[in-house]
């Protein structure tokens, strides 16, 4: 069943199998927590986090519910980590919300937005982005400030993430930020796996935004060393963006990357295959073989 799910404590370096039976009378339990009168922004957020967790996907009405009682919650008490986990969490289940909901969570968001932490600002983005929404000019900007101001503050992930959102959304990037999470990577680029570091890479030829040398030298090496955890849309995307910085790869990554692209060319997906056509003749590489 869906429910049945180990849990993976790293700390404890324990696993537990919770019965389905219990997390199967949870699940059902839970679908009067948007009902109940004002409930708190965190029960709501926490519930909505839970269920991706869980790997347990509710029905769309059951969301739409979730998604009114969050909007209310989040304007009458908002709260920066609630707001962000409960849009984090709708975004990872793929339920869009309605655009009134999404100017009321940015209004909320606005209120606060002195009070986001790191992960609050990479998760709103990033959850802005999977909705496909183009977030207010004012929001934006704040967000982007903030961002430059807690810079030292994020992860390798809500790094790449807030990149990746950045792209997405489409909005003008602030130059001072680009730089920041350039010089961050730069710093840390060992840290990243190969999801973060090819969403990091083809933010950067999509935005046109081309880091300096050390930088893409450190990004580029990490790619070669990960490449065989990248997928196949993972490796289009790195040998994209370097195309589109004009970036000719470095031997040992396009050794590696043409080689993959051999190996797995029956798993590409069609937007993999034409990316990686276009970045090959771009960087006029002629596959082996």
């Amino acid at each position: 069943p869906f429910w049945h799910k180990q849990y993976d404590d790293s700390t404890a370096e324990a696993k537990l199998a919770f019965p389905p039976e219990l997390v199967s009378g949870l699940v059902e339990m839970s679908a009067d927590v948007p009902e109940r009168e004002s409930p708190p922004p965190q029960s709501l957020a926490n519930t909505l986090w839970a269920y991706t967790k869980l790997a347990y996907n509710p029905e769309g009405r059951l969301l739409g519910r979730f998604e009114e009682a969050v909007a209310a919650a989040s304007l009458a008490e908002p709260h920066p980590q609630s707001i962000a986990n409960s849009l984090w969490a709708l975004a990872t289940l793929q339920h869009r919300l309605s655009a009134e909901h999404l100017i009321s969570l940015e209004s909320a968001s606005l209120s606060v937005i002195g009070r986001f932490n790191p992960q609050d600002i990479s998760n709103t983005l990033w959850a802005f982005a999977q909705m496909q929404h183009r977030c207010s000019d004012e929001l934006a900007h704040r967000i982007q400030i903030l961002s430059l101001d807690q810079i030292k503050g994020f992860s390798p992930q809500a790094t790449a993430n807030t990149l990746w959102a950045i792209a997405t959304i489409g909005f003008h990037p602030e130059p001072r930020l680009m730089s920041a999470l350039e010089q961050s990577i730069g710093r840390r680029a060992g840290k990243f796996n190969a999801q973060a570091l090819s969403n990091s890479l083809w933010a950067f030829g999509s935005i046109r935004h081309k880091p300096g040398e050390l930088v893409l030298r450190s990004m580029q090496l990490r790619a070669a060393a990960l490449s065989r955890s990248c997928t196949p849309q993972g490796t289009a995307n790195i040998l994209w963006a370097l195309a589109q910085l004009k970036v000719p790869p470095m031997d040992i990554l396009r050794d590696d990357l043409v080689s993959l692209m051999a190996e797995r060319i029956n798993r590409y997906p069609s937007q993999a295959i034409s990316m990686s056509m276009w970045s090959l003749a771009t960087l006029s590489i002629e596959p082996s073989g």
